[in-house]
């Protein structure tokens, strides 16, 4: 009380300002997922089980790259996606059902190789960013636009965000903020 000599200046951000609000998140209509699935397909090898597994499990592209066998559990049906020892962040890894689609990738890989690591190769960015440039997708070759693909699919398909959340790691007001606008036209659909 009385102890401040100047009164602090606060400055307000202008009132067309979108502070707060995110930017819509890019992500892959069906169309081009069907299309990027069909090229990944005919390259084959690894970076086919890359892209699909990348897509149904929802993770980050480096939860998958260093994807070792001792996370993936067969008899409980689920892919720990945070390596053992290693320290947990504000990006959660969490543990992922094996969903009946991601069954022949993961086996494929599995049989493939001897090696503790399910993938030979340790990044799949560049080839990655090529096969999404061969298809017309320069725009969105990033591997994480998969995650917002699938989280935003499954929005769309009418799927529970606490579900969704938990499938990704993310927290249900995370999902909802970031990913609530894509899902907005289906909702009117659902609720009509």
């Amino acid at each position: 009380h009385k102890r401040i000599t100047q009164m602090p200046v606060i400055e307000l951000p202008a009132e067309n300002s979108t502070t707060g609000r995110d930017d819509e998140v890019s992500y892959y209509s069906k169309e081009e997922l069907a299309r990027l699935f069909a090229a990944a397909d005919a390259e084959g090898g690894e970076i086919a089980h890359f892209v699909r597994l990348l897509y149904l499990t929802g993770a980050r592209r480096g939860s998958l790259e260093g994807l070792r066998r001792g996370q993936v559990q067969w008899e409980q049906r689920r892919m720990l996606l945070q390596p053992p020892g290693k320290v947990a962040t504000k990006k959660r890894q969490p543990i992922v059902p094996i969903l009946r689609a991601m069954v022949e990738p993961l086996r494929a890989l599995w049989d493939a190789t001897p090696n503790d690591r399910l993938f030979v190769r340790g990044d799949f960015y560049v080839p990655y960013r090529a096969l999404c440039e061969s298809i017309g997708l320069a725009g969105k070759a990033n591997p994480h636009v998969m995650r917002h693909t699938r989280i935003t699919h499954l929005l769309q398909d009418g799927k529970s965000i606490y579900d969704v959340a938990k499938l990704v790691g993310d927290t249900v007001g995370t999902i909802d903020r970031v990913y609530g606008h894509s899902s907005a036209g289906y909702l009117a659909d659902l609720l009509d």
